[in-house]
């Protein structure tokens, strides 16, 4: 699968986890998502929710929660209800995500990104398993049995971050105050330039993403084209010889 290099998004050194003890701001802005029309001119898409808007410069300890992804009907089920191909989840560096097989057949849990890789095996109904995840930047992760479950794992090093609404807006809490880099993610989108902005602001902070072709498909936990290899649940589940 190809993908653009995390090198090109990389965070700036942090200052030390001291710079919590500063008084803290609220940002708000907006994301303007544009996305391409046939002609590949930018254009403003009509709804903008899904972008990760976060800030760099400081760092913090995770929070205590563990967020829990269900893998239900087969998709990738986030925290807040959000399914589908590649919705994102922002964690906090050193941050766990629990993740169950809360659906009625096999999954699997596998990631080739680095940081860090990992596969999590095959899980039957009602069986879970938690990771951490230590370093930061953006983790894919998949299932090696269905294709078509996809989701990332954004792996950010503080708690400043959110997600934007339909509108594109957003809010950013506990920010300290100084001067700090405000930048935006979205999948299948060019990596914007981030903004400098010095906390508080005096107006609001204003982003643009421009959405890219979406990426071919992706090949399975052995880096093999996913049609290679027969459905693991359907070799479970498939009559044996002389069945009816």
């Amino acid at each position: 699968m190809g993908r653009r290099s995390v090198a090109s998004w990389v965070l700036p050194l942090c200052l030390s986890a001291g710079a919590l003890a500063q008084e803290t701001a609220v940002l708000r802005g907006k994301v303007q998502v544009m996305r391409r029309d046939e002609g590949g001119k930018p254009v403003p898409a009509e709804d903008a929710s899904g972008a990760v808007v976060y800030v760099t410069g400081f760092t913090q300890d995770p929070p205590a929660e563990v967020p829990v992804v269900r893998q239900k009907f087969k998709s990738f089920v986030l925290p807040d209800g959000r399914g589908g191909a590649f919705h994102v989840l922002p964690v906090t560096r050193g941050q766990s995500v629990d993740f169950v097989n809360d659906d009625v057949e096999l999954h699997n849990v596998f990631s080739s990104s680095k940081p860090p890789g990992f596969d999590l095996g095959k899980k039957a109904p009602g069986e879970r398993e938690k990771i951490r995840f230590s370093k930061e930047g953006v983790v894919d992760v998949f299932c090696d049995i269905h294709e078509q479950m996809a989701m990332t794992v954004l792996v950010l090093p503080n708690r400043a971050w959110a997600i934007t609404g339909k509108d594109g807006s957003f809010e950013l809490k506990g920010v300290p105050r100084g001067t700090h880099e405000v930048r935006a993610w979205m999948r299948w989108a060019d990596v914007p330039d981030p903004v400098r902005v010095a906390v508080p602001a005096a107006e609001p902070v204003s982003l643009q993403v421009v959405q890219a072709r979406p990426e071919g498909k992706h090949l399975d936990k052995h880096n093999k084209p996913y049609d290679t290899h027969r459905d693991a649940y359907q070799k479970l589940t498939q009559p044996g010889p002389g069945a009816p």
